[in-house]
């Protein structure tokens, strides 16, 4: 469907619903009163909160949700959206929510996928974002548990329809989120965008982001049970210790298998990513294409930043533009 279509009968799908929730039940054609009363509309969701986590009762997991209007009894589909190293749950710029930065003109993908219809689970990984917890918990097994807690308590908290779930995953969120979804055989929809998507860390150029190589920051966690990251410390502006566990488990990922059994499975994979690429080695992405059978969009002369930093938001607008169609499209066909 086209844009201006999809545009216009979104418009006119909320016309009728603010007309029955507002103006009351019309009469019938004979003047009686309708065979059935106008559906109770619950409004739209944008919150934040903290939930426990299950791995220490002692660490709270700060949590984004966004819950499109619908009728009262009615579900809606969710996207989960999964963070990168050094990222948290809004992103770059309100990448991912709260998009304001007048210098990208462009709609976060929380508010894209909320006017269609979809609402979307969001968390800051241990020691990022507004987390509270000590970077060196920041592991695969630790990020996939607390993406895990924040799912469950979405689910049983708001109307989201388990059958109609997806997973949208940036960078270090492209071996997270297949993580995730390899425990969760009801999300059938997953977009990865210039994901570290291989089978161990041969993708890392550098150390998720860096200007250290992996090789020898594993080396130095290696020997010493964790490595101080002083780059990426003067990066975010805060001491970061990387932890042994973190290298190990990096090391040992299977992301490539994760991605190959899900697509077997008959999971619905988009991969976007481009081709300069200073993070992730490109050729990964060609090896993730071959090894899993997944869609792919290769945009030509995009960095690892998806046009972010680089002010380029004809990037940033492509990027978003497949994102969000390919969910929208697999998600309400569901």
């Amino acid at each position: 469907m086209q844009k201006k279509k999809l545009t216009a009968l979104l418009l006119t799908l909320a016309l009728c619903l603010s007309m029955a929730a507002c103006g009351g039940p019309s009469p019938s054609a004979d003047g009686g009163d309708p065979a059935t009363p106008a559906p109770v509309v619950i409004d739209a969701v944008d919150t934040y909160a903290a939930i426990p986590s299950s791995r220490d009762a002692s660490v709270e997991i700060p949590i984004g949700v966004t819950v499109p209007a619908h009728a009262e009894g009615k579900t809606c589909p969710v996207a989960v959206l999964v963070h990168g190293f050094l990222g948290s749950k809004d992103e770059e710029f309100g990448f991912f929510a709260n998009g304001t930065d007048e210098t990208y003109p462009y709609e976060s993908m929380a508010d894209q996928l909320l006017s269609l219809g979809i609402g979307t689970i969001r968390i800051d990984q241990p020691g990022s974002g507004e987390s509270g917890d000590d970077f060196r918990n920041y592991t695969l097994d630790n990020c996939v548990s607390d993406v895990q807690d924040a799912y469950d308590y979405c689910m049983e908290t708001y109307d989201f329809d388990a059958n109609r779930a997806a997973m949208i995953g940036w960078s270090m969120g492209g071996k997270v989120g297949p993580k995730f979804v390899s425990q969760n055989s009801n999300i059938s929809t997953m977009v990865l965008l210039n994901p570290a998507a291989d089978n161990g860390a041969t993708s890392l150029l550098t150390a998720a982001g860096a200007a250290l190589d992996w090789e020898t920051l594993n080396a130095a966690a290696q020997a010493n049970g964790e490595v101080f990251n002083e780059t990426a410390s003067g990066f975010v502006g805060r001491e970061l210790t990387m932890s042994k566990a973190f290298f190990d488990q990096v090391n040992s990922s299977k992301t490539g298998d994760e991605l190959t059994a899900f697509i077997q499975n008959g999971g619905h994979g988009l991969m976007i990513y481009g081709d300069q690429d200073s993070v992730i080695n490109p050729v990964t992405y060609q090896w993730v294409i071959e090894h899993s059978g997944m869609a792919y969009l290769c945009v030509p002369g995009m960095d690892h930043d998806l046009g972010l930093e680089s002010d380029r938001p004809d990037y940033t607008r492509i990027v978003l533009d497949a994102a969000v169609s390919y969910t929208y499209r697999y998600l309400t066909a569901a």
